[in-house]
């Protein structure tokens, strides 16, 4: 390895687990979304369930009531999407 110090650092393998952050993701229909994400682990059954949600009465939660308001009133689940990752210039 070329540098002394990352050496060190990567033997040390000092690494701790993440099991919370904030998700921002662009939905085509509504836009913008900042979703809070909590990670519950079952390391003995080698499981995760991850959570999101919406802080109470922020824009995303506003904006999550329409989808589902939208899909309620066309008797529909709302279409499929995919995250798109949102850099932080554009919010």
């Amino acid at each position: 390895m070329a540098s002394p110090l990352f050496a060190r650092l990567w033997a040390a393998h000092d690494v701790a687990v993440c099991r919370s952050a904030r998700k921002r993701l662009c939905h085509p229909v509504v836009g913008l979304l900042e979703l809070d994400c909590e990670v519950v682990t079952a390391p003995e059954h080698d499981q995760r369930l991850v959570i999101h949600t919406a802080p109470e009465g922020s824009v995303t939660a506003r904006r999550l009531a329409l989808l589902v308001n939208d899909s309620e009133r066309a008797g529909r689940l709302p279409e499929p999407w995919t995250p798109v990752p949102v850099s932080p210039s554009s919010a």
